[in-house]
Formats: C-alpha cells, sequence, structure tokens
C-alpha cells in the first residue's frame, strides 16, 4: 500500500511540473515580430514547429503577442525573434543571426528561406528549425555548432529531408548544454 502511495505521488509530481513547463518547470516566453510581407500562414505553423522541438527537451514555449518595451525581454529572459525581408547583406551572410552573449535578440533573414516557398508547409518548417536553431544559440550562450542536428551549421539534403518529417532534433550534448545555459540564465540576480 505504501508503495502505490509513493508510485501515485511520484506519478501526480511529474504530471504537475510537466504542466508548468516541462521536468523542471521551463517556460520560455518568445516574441515574434515578423515584417509586414512575411505571411502568417507561415509564421503560424513555424511557431508551432518551434513549441514542438523544445517541448522534447523539456521546455514549454510560449508566444506573446505583443512587442516588449525598453529592456523587457531582456528582464523577462524572453527571445524576440525578428523576421525581416529587407536584409542586403552579402550572399554568404547566414539564414538567421543570434546574439548568444547578449541572450535575447534574434534576426531571422525571411527571404534567406523563401526558397522553399513552392511548398508552403516546409517554409514554415523549415522557418521553425531556424528559429529553434539561433533561440538554442542564446540558450547556450555560446557561439558554436554540432556536427550533427538542429545545431549542424550548415544542414545537408539528409537534414532538410528529416526537417520535412519533424525528425531532426538536438544532439545530446546540445540539449546538455542548453540545460546548462538555462541554469546560468535562471542563476542571475
Amino acid at each position: 500500500m505504501k508503495l502505490v502511495f509513493i508510485v501515485v505521488a511520484a506519478l501526480l509530481t511529474i504530471a504537475t511540473s510537466t504542466a508548468k513547463g516541462g521536468p523542471a518547470g521551463r517556460t520560455l516566453k518568445v516574441y515574434v515580430i515578423p515584417a509586414p510581407d512575411v505571411p502568417m500562414t507561415i509564421v503560424g505553423p513555424a511557431k508551432e514547429t518551434v513549441r514542438k522541438i523544445y517541448s522534447r527537451v523539456g521546455i514549454l514555449v510560449q508566444y506573446s503577442p505583443v512587442f516588449p518595451k525598453g529592456g523587457q525581454a531582456h528582464r523577462e529572459m524572453a527571445m524576440v525573434v525578428r523576421i525581416s525581408t529587407d536584409c542586403d547583406e552579402p550572399p554568404q551572410g547566414g539564414i538567421a543571426v543570434a546574439q548568444p552573449y547578449e541572450g535575447s535578440w534574434i534576426q531571422v533573414r525571411y527571404n534567406r528561406v523563401k526558397w522553399a516557398a513552392k511548398n508552403p508547409v516546409f517554409t514554415s518548417t523549415l522557418l521553425g528549425y531556424v528559429m529553434a536553431h539561433e533561440i538554442a544559440h542564446n540558450l547556450q550562450g555560446i557561439a558554436r555548432h554540432s556536427d550533427t542536428g538542429i545545431m549542424k551549421a550548415r544542414w545537408s539534403a539528409e537534414e532538410y529531408t528529416r526537417i520535412t518529417v519533424h525528425e531532426l532534433r538536438f544532439d545530446p550534448h546540445d540539449v546538455h548544454l542548453i540545460d546548462l545555459g538555462w541554469q546560468s540564465r535562471h542563476a542571475r540576480p
């Protein structure tokens, strides 16, 4: 009887903590600010892709519909993802830029993922994976890439195939770095 009580108590604890944002109650607020010419039919599903990716590593992503004021995002330890279409950087520039040492701001260059526009479902999924990759840079707090997975610097045809079916994952080392970064961010006064 005592063992049954312990098992039930453990299951209730897990269910309660998961409802609060994963095993450790981790909830990440994200502000997504798309340029006016970025279709919301692409942005909405991309946000859901990010939510699914982070739920696999125990982080609940919550989106805010309003733009953060002043240093609000930094105080909230939130992410601000600006999706722009007016980037005229040299062609060798990447799809997106994070600021891992600042920790909040991300810019995604939508014109660099529009090549996938022939398939809007893939475009939104790709955009979600790009956002998840850049958010991970900021959560980890370091500028680095992995040899495999979501944090790989340049995805191959194999990774793009895995993205189409939502099967590209974080490398275990990246999950560990996200956990360490999360602890560091939340240990600050």
